[in-house]
């Protein structure tokens, strides 16, 4: 996404360049009102024990899918989430919209999917579960640094070799699983080729924390 004339940075504003002064939280509000959502931002109220935190948990349909998707809900469910399963594509823009705004969290592995969470309320979770194959600085510029100035909170989960279905493409002394910074030297291409297809099978103990994580930060604002 490429906010105004001039690229500041991707998936960004720099208050500092022109037009001066403006920043990403007020791109995110501006959003929020053009797409009339109703919440905008989470508010600490008195808690109630029959409202359970929305998540959303965006499910890819062509790479980077997540192959534990039932089990993952089952967990999200148990922990006291109400989870929505979406990809965003079966429905319009504004209705969509409309869904992630009604969220309190969206989960889901790096790519374009997790920029809806411009329609989240202030406050809202944001967990970005990065793909194995050193890709962390890869998948930071993106949204490790764009999710808090748009006030929200940046979680994420890097997933463990033995989580990525690249150990049934390659044995573990390929050149792939060795030495990844060798691939990404190649360029994009070759890096999007070996590392960005990858489908993730998540390890449900070591994720729960994440979302254990998020729920406390959520329930704050309950």
């Amino acid at each position: 996404m490429t906010m105004g004339l001039y690229a500041h940075r991707e998936f960004t504003i720099d208050p500092l360049m022109p037009p001066l002064g403006y920043k990403f939280a007020d791109f995110t509000d501006f959003i929020r009102k053009s797409y009339s959502l109703e919440r905008h931002i989470l508010r600490k109220h008195e808690k109630s024990p029959s409202k359970r935190p929305r998540l959303l948990l965006i499910s890819r349909k062509w790479s980077r899918k997540i192959l534990n998707v039932n089990e993952t809900v089952t967990m999200a469910n148990d922990l006291g989430f109400e989870v929505i399963v979406m990809d965003g594509g079966d429905v319009p823009l504004d209705k969509f919209a409309q869904i992630v705004n009604s969220c309190d969290l969206i989960v889901g592995v790096h790519g374009a999917g997790l920029s809806h969470m411009v329609f989240l309320p202030q406050n809202a979770v944001v967990i970005q579960i990065i793909p194995w194959g050193r890709l962390e600085g890869f998948c930071w510029c993106d949204y490790a640094f764009t999710v808090p100035k748009a006030k929200l909170k940046y979680l994420e989960y890097q997933i463990s070799l033995e989580e990525s279905t690249l150990l049934s493409k390659y044995p573990r002394d390929h050149p792939y699983i060795q030495d990844p910074f060798a691939v990404h030297v190649k360029g994009w291409f070759v890096l999007k080729d070996v590392y960005m297809d990858q489908d993730v099978t998540l390890d449900l103990e070591r994720f729960r924390g994440t979302l254990v994580e998020a729920y406390e930060h959520v329930n704050n604002y309950q």
